[in-house]
């Protein structure tokens, strides 16, 4: 097992509360199933130069979850956002795209005030109610 599958392991036990978790076979490897819900798993181990920021994308793959699970850096940061939200950013006419791919947006989360900056002009949300959530807060 590598260190990432371990820090996701942890957390998915975290967020599921006590709810059946597992790997969902023919998915990709970043989708699993807690309980009735899909969820796309994201780690990134390595912030941005300030330490304390981190860049995430939406691409379609994503978009077919329940929630969107960010983990950042260790398994005590992450983030458990609805597809809801997600959804809202990836629409957004001023998000960030992707240079190199159109289809794809570009997220950063800031994890010391929880704010992502989705787009032009400074666009950002509080995702202050997603950190360290549970499936069975929604």
């Amino acid at each position: 097992m590598e260190e990432n599958d371990a820090v996701k392991e942890k957390v998915l036990t975290e967020v599921a509360n006590g709810l059946h978790w597992q790997k969902v076979k023919g998915r990709g490897v970043s989708k699993w199933e807690i309980g009735k819900y899909l969820v796309h798993v994201r780690f990134r181990s390595d912030p941005k130069a300030d330490g304390v920021t981190y860049a995430y994308n939406i691409n379609p793959n994503t978009l077919d979850s329940d929630f969107e699970l960010w983990i950042c850096g260790n398994a005590e940061t992450f983030y458990l956002i609805s597809i809801d939200v997600i959804q809202q950013i990836y629409d957004d006419p001023d998000a960030y795209v992707d240079k190199a791919h159109p289809e794809i947006r570009v997220i950063d989360i800031h994890t010391v005030t929880h704010r992502a900056l989705y787009g032009r002009g400074g666009k950002d949300d509080d995702f202050s109610s997603f950190y360290r959530a549970k499936i069975s807060n929604h």
